[in-house]
């Protein structure tokens, strides 16, 4: 090869090589993968710590940019294994859930799976503390009469005053069970899922119950009609 069609040569192959290599961060980031990951709160805003109570089962939400699929996300403890534990490996998509098993301090690690993802990443400190003896009290998330129809699931949910209030220690109780009944046998915790079996009404009542004595209390009433 001459040196005049060598001199032509480099600069063709090297907007070649710039042209490929530009390429390479349009393969990393594929169609739906997240460039972005944030823990987030109930009000879908950034959070850096959260306090629970020894016993404890709670969740992690993180939230991703807009487009991007949450399938892509896995959820790791970066210390504290023996602070915090996965319940049932639920560690995958946008929400995570766990439990509180020992008083001390862990962090949670939410991130991109894949090699070209693992840069993207959050990161949650959990501070465990011990549950209260007997402090604070629980009221309604959302109302306390409900309209359900026969056939479908349904959750009801209470809201603690303090985050020391351990789940364990919120006990619920249905009067008419022909009505309605526990979805799946759980009948302890802040959040719990019934069944409606047929068309009447029920009370079903969730009790803060702390060495046998009630210290606070919400009824809720359901109304369960058939599908028309």
């Amino acid at each position: 090869m001459n040196k005049k069609r060598i001199l032509l040569t480099i600069p063709i192959f090297c907007v070649l090589l710039t042209w490929m290599l530009g390429l390479l961060p349009v393969a990393a980031a594929a169609p739906g993968v997240p460039t972005e990951v944030t823990i987030v709160n109930g009000q879908n805003k950034s959070i850096g710590k959260k306090t629970v109570a020894k016993g404890e089962r709670f969740e992690l939400k993180a939230r991703v940019n807009p487009g991007a699929e949450d399938d892509y996300l896995e959820w790791k403890i970066i210390s504290g294994k023996n602070v915090v534990k996965f319940v049932d490996y639920e560690k995958y998509g946008d929400e995570a859930e766990l439990k509180a098993v020992k008083t001390g301090t862990a962090k949670v690690q939410v991130f991109v799976n894949g090699a070209a993802g693992k840069k993207v990443k959050d990161t949650i400190t959990i501070k465990v503390k011990k549950a209260s003896a007997s402090a604070g009290k629980i009221t309604a998330k959302g109302g306390k009469t409900k309209h359900e129809e026969a056939g479908e699931d349904f959750d009801l949910e209470v809201k603690k005053s303090s985050s020391l209030i351990p789940d364990s220690q919120l006990q619920w109780s249905i009067a008419d069970k022909s009505v309605a009944d526990f979805a799946y046998g759980r009948k302890t915790g802040r959040e719990v899922e019934f069944y409606a079996k047929k068309a009447g009404t029920t009370k079903i009542t969730c009790k803060y119950v702390v060495n046998g004595k009630t210290k606070s209390s919400v009824t809720f009433t359901i109304n369960v009609t058939w599908d028309d």
